[in-house]
């Protein structure tokens, strides 16, 4: 098998999955309340677009109620995106260029 030139090398790609698996206690991870949504800016919005304002204030009451910031699913996603920026952030693959997306949760590339 010929030996890849530069320009080659350059033009592929080799993609690594990396499977995690992290045990943790709930109990011990902090999970980051998300950012408050004000609600009257998007009931503003909302009837700017044409929705009649109380059918706008019942719309934004459900759009800007916070998820519940606890529990085994929240940990689960706090944990994965704490992971994944940490991978995000490592010098040496960011030095080579490199792309990093989650392929579990990024949209598929069509082919």
């Amino acid at each position: 098998m010929p030996a890849n030139t530069p320009a080659q090398a350059k033009k592929t790609t080799i993609p690594v999955r990396l499977n995690l698996l992290v045990q943790i206690d709930p109990a011990k991870w902090t999970v980051d309340a998300p950012a408050a949504v004000d609600t009257e800016t998007v009931v503003k919005g909302l009837v700017a677009a044409g929705i009649a304002e109380e059918q706008a204030k019942a719309m934004a009451e459900t759009l800007t109620a916070a998820p519940a910031a606890d529990g085994p699913q929240a940990v689960r996603t706090a944990v994965r995106e704490y992971m994944l920026a940490a991978v995000k952030g490592l010098e040496k693959l960011t030095a080579a260029g490199a792309t990093i997306v989650d392929a579990d949760r990024a949209p598929k590339a069509a082919k």
